[in-house]
């Protein structure tokens, strides 16, 4: 999280680069950074930190969830079939409840338009994160001038909003890392014939997104959500891990598909020094 190097990645099925016409074309593609998917509730660590840099919301202040929220015409339901009730916004974090997200979201989107837009393009969605790969995507965002009230409430929860799995561990990793968005890359060093170094490819920060103390209250929630919450079969015992779940609806002919999903999980280790 700290430099942005990528120390592991894959995907299923597999191929052999070095006989790929052997394999179906959908093989070629590194989906980590050439695939888009609406993320769900692993985003909601964006609305999280988007709220708390900007004073909106406090840990411990209390939400009600009846189930649902209304925003305009539309009504969005929590993915639990039991309404949380009485929660604190750290606690609704930890059940991952959609209605207090959305809450946030749409407090964002009253102080001003164009505030959770800016932070989302500042984690880096919508862009390309530069890492050293070809065929890299750029996820999809709704034009700013298209938004309106419900597309932020569905945005605050992951819905309605593209991303690649490469630039959701990024967004994520600066999260992590004290607010710090750097450029992911594979490869730290490139040495010749002889074993002597002929190019040393260094860390690389963007920019701050949001400030060390807020990036350290999150990390913390984010403990409690693989403690006490929805992310609990990530917890290992004696490490303090944090991470967010998300179970995203899947996009299809005329609106999301009854019954299909994309099942997710961001996380980091230790909590406190990833």
């Amino acid at each position: 999280t700290k430099t942005g190097e990528i120390l592991g990645m894959g995907s299923r099925p597999g191929f052999d680069p070095n006989n790929f016409k052997e394999y179906p074309e959908k093989t070629w593609r590194n989906i980590s950074v050439s695939n888009s998917y609406e993320p769900g509730s692993t985003f909601k660590i964006i609305t999280a930190a988007s709220a708390l840099e900007e004073n909106l919301v406090k840990e411990d202040e209390h939400f009600y969830d009846s189930g649902s929220i209304k925003v305009g015409p539309e009504r969005i339901k929590c993915w639990s079939g039991t309404p949380h009730g009485d929660q604190t916004f750290g606690e609704g974090l930890e059940n991952s409840c959609n209605p207090v997200l959305v809450s946030i979201g749409l407090r964002l989107w009253e102080k001003d338009k164009g505030l959770f837009y800016r932070y989302i393009r500042g984690f880096g969605f919508g862009d390309k994160t530069g890492i050293n790969l070809p065929g890299e995507a750029t996820g999809m965002l709704i034009p700013e001038k298209q938004l309106r009230e419900i597309n932020i409430a569905t945005i605050s929860i992951g819905q309605g909003i593209a991303v690649t799995p490469m630039q959701m561990i990024t967004g994520i990793s600066a999260v992590a890392n004290g607010g710090h968005l750097m450029v992911p890359h594979l490869v730290k060093e490139i040495r010749n014939r002889q074993g002597q170094v002929i190019e040393t490819i260094a860390p690389q920060k963007v920019r701050q997104v949001i400030s060390e103390d807020v990036s350290k209250r999150l990390c913390l929630l984010l403990e409690n959500v693989v403690k006490n919450g929805t992310g609990s079969r990530a917890y290992v015992e004696g490490y303090r891990v944090a991470g967010k779940t998300g179970t995203a609806q899947k996009p299809g002919p005329g609106g999301y598909m009854e019954g299909k999903y994309v099942a997710s999980f961001a996380g980091f280790a230790p909590g406190n020094d990833p």
